[in-house]
């Protein structure tokens, strides 16, 4: 398969995946940024999770019955918070999941 073939594919995949951004990561948060201290252990474990997640379409996430999987919509009529706190939220967030 050509080079230029190869990239569209990729391209088309990476857009119905699952994907992250660490661009909004609010590192000082006092409630809920809680890896400073953990083991090195963590960060191998949660880069792993991440990675795994990202060869999941956004409706596998939903309909998997699968334990490995563990994620839902964040509701935030529902909790302490009433959003993820970073300007244009509203444009850049479709649906705030939360992953366990």
């Amino acid at each position: 398969m050509p080079i230029s073939e190869a990239k569209k594919l990729v391209e088309k995949s990476a857009s119905e995946l699952i994907n992250f951004s660490f661009k909004y990561l609010a590192d000082g948060h006092d409630k809920f940024i809680c890896y400073h201290d953990q083991p090195i252990a963590y960060y191998h474990d949660l880069q792993e999770s991440l990675k795994s997640y990202c060869t999941f379409k956004v409706s596998e996430i939903y309909s998997s019955r699968s334990s490995a999987i563990r994620a839902h919509p964040i509701k935030w009529a529902e909790t302490s918070e009433n959003g993820f706190g970073f300007q244009r939220e509203d444009e850049i967030v479709e649906t705030p999941i939360n992953y366990h």
